[in-house]
């Protein structure tokens, strides 16, 4: 009698998990003009000492997504800037990074992006650039407003460089990074 019972819930439970999923079925619309493209903000970095203010995309959810909660930033930022083995406890002593040779192509491969652009579109001025992502300096930033160090690999953001004169004045910035131009008509 009892297994009876199990078994005629599960089903009734399992007949209300249908009928809410078909009497609701998601709609898919796979039409250009009406994809979902995910933008990232254009931000303007100058409060680096020492460093000429650029513009960055930030990638860093990207990598959150394609990985663990942490982002493994000992992978990224070169081992001999490190002060500890342990992941979480790994201790940086600039607010600035280059992510330059092995660990340029781990960032790549981690966030997805290898054959990939960046697009930029100003809504305000209809101007628009393009950059291909191999040809982009990537870094790791302190995050604005952080205090002085040592710093943790929570505290930075993780993306591409773009020189600031190339879009100094674009107002409305969109970006989007991927293989096609989501911009053009």
């Amino acid at each position: 009698m009892k297994k009876i019972l199990i078994v005629s819930i599960i089903s009734l439970l399992s007949f209300g998990a249908y009928s809410q999923t078909s009497v609701h079925p998601k709609t898919v619309n796979h039409s250009p003009s009406t994809e979902k493209v995910n933008l990232h903000q254009l931000t303007f970095i100058d409060y680096i000492k020492d460093k000429k203010r650029f513009a960055f995309v930030s990638v860093t959810d990207d990598l959150l997504a394609h990985g663990d909660k942490s982002i493994e930033a000992f992978f990224l930022i070169p081992d001999e800037e490190r002060t500890h083995s342990d992941p979480v406890n790994a201790q940086y002593s600039k607010p600035y990074y280059s992510i330059d040779g092995r660990y340029h192509d781990i960032f790549l491969g981690k966030v997805g992006l290898s054959n990939s652009s960046i697009f930029i579109y100003d809504k305000a001025t209809k101007q628009s650039v393009s950059f291909d992502i191999k040809d982009l300096k990537i870094s790791a930033v302190i995050k604005p407003n952080q205090n002085q160090g040592p710093y943790f690999e929570s505290d930075y953001l993780y993306g591409f460089e773009i020189d600031a004169d190339k879009v100094n004045n674009f107002e409305q910035p969109l970006v989007y990074i991927g293989e096609q131009n989501p911009f053009i008509k």
